[in-house]
């Protein structure tokens, strides 16, 4: 018990002069090995490259890699059109198909903080200019960001899945519904949001030419995308 809250503190410390979470807890692991533990430091090392040494996990790089090069590309705008062009008409559109495109840029990254870079440097400028405060275009942008890594493919739930010896497969497939139904209240939300900002504000007609287009757009460049990657 002491020896647990002596590790606690010593992580706090280290997370309060401002060293990355990652390190600090790396650091507090291996001082309650080195004073608390029996065994030899050497055999946790071991132990660790162990487990990260399946070649599956080579998959995390891949999905690190895609989401760098999507936030960097066109990718990111073509998805937005996507959700623009199917959501947009509503009152709120533009917060709503920021949600959508979160989600489906996260079918592709697997990663939150690549959604959070690729739509949210293009998104939240957008979101200000249409007269949405900024913190909570920001608060939104942060919140929607978490799709990419609850809708598969899932960076953290291919780690779990590799890491516990249960299936990578079932694991994905149990984001699909939690993903779906947050951009449904999401999107029900700022719906009313929109309404209540803005009273005046009225449903558009949806424009089945401009779905058509952005379809085509986003399917043309995903797939050259993809083309490049097995490449």
């Amino acid at each position: 018990m002491v020896e647990g809250v002596i590790t606690f503190v010593i992580l706090l410390i280290l997370i309060l002069i401002s060293i990355p979470i990652a390190f600090s807890m790396i650091v507090a692991g291996i001082l309650a090995f080195l004073f608390f533990a029996d065994i030899p430091l050497s055999v946790v090392i071991q132990s660790i490259f162990y487990n990260l040494k399946p070649y599956a996990y080579s998959a995390v790089l891949y999905f690190v890699f895609a989401g760098t090069v999507m936030a960097r590309g066109a990718l990111a705008h073509k998805l937005l059109d996507i959700a623009d062009a199917f959501v947009g008409f509503f009152p709120g559109g533009i917060a709503i198909a920021a949600v959508v495109g979160c989600g489906l840029f996260g079918t592709i990254s697997g990663s939150d903080l690549a959604t959070m870079t690729a739509i949210g440097g293009i998104v939240v400028p957008a979101l200000i200019a249409r007269g949405w405060p900024r913190p909570f275009a920001a608060g939104l942008l942060g919140a929607s960001a978490l799709l990419g890594m609850i809708i598969p493919p899932s960076i953290p739930g291919l780690i779990y899945g590799l890491f516990v010896g249960v299936s990578v497969g079932a694991i994905f497939l149990s984001g699909i519904l939690p993903g779906i139904v947050i951009i449904l209240l999401f999107s029900t939300y700022l719906y009313f949001k929109s309404k209540k900002m803005w009273p005046e504000q009225k449903m558009q007609k949806p424009d089945i030419w401009k779905m058509v287009i952005s379809l085509k757009n986003g399917i043309s460049i995903n797939s050259s995308f993809l083309t490049i990657l097995r490449q």
